[in-house]
């Protein structure tokens, strides 16, 4: 098998982002490694399309790759980026409000 698609190729550190694989010689038995984590979901469409969700993983660069029961394996040939957001929680009016 080929992977030849890995889009998009970054995503937060929280896990669950949907993430489309392409390639060629999928299998139904393929699961999808992001560095040392399973991918949290799985779904083989075709032998040339796989939709998964991303696990949760601190930041860093990790090597995406497939592997089937049969023992073949499939790497991307760039790095996946799980990346730590910022984000805005709350926002506080700190102006004088004395009339």
């Amino acid at each position: 098998s080929d992977l030849t698609l890995v889009a998009p190729d970054s995503a937060p550190t929280a896990g669950g982002k949907l993430i489309v694989l392409e390639g060629t010689g999928f299998t139904q038995t393929a699961e999808v490694w992001f560095g040392n984590r399973r991918a949290a979901e799985t779904t083989v469409y075709s032998e040339s399309v796989i939709h998964v969700r991303t696990p949760a993983h601190k930041p860093a660069q990790v090597e995406v790759r497939i592997e089937d029961a049969g023992g073949r394996v499939a790497v991307a040939s760039t790095p996946f980026i799980f990346r730590d957001d910022m984000a805005i929680e709350s926002i506080w009016d700190v102006r004088n409000k004395a009339s």
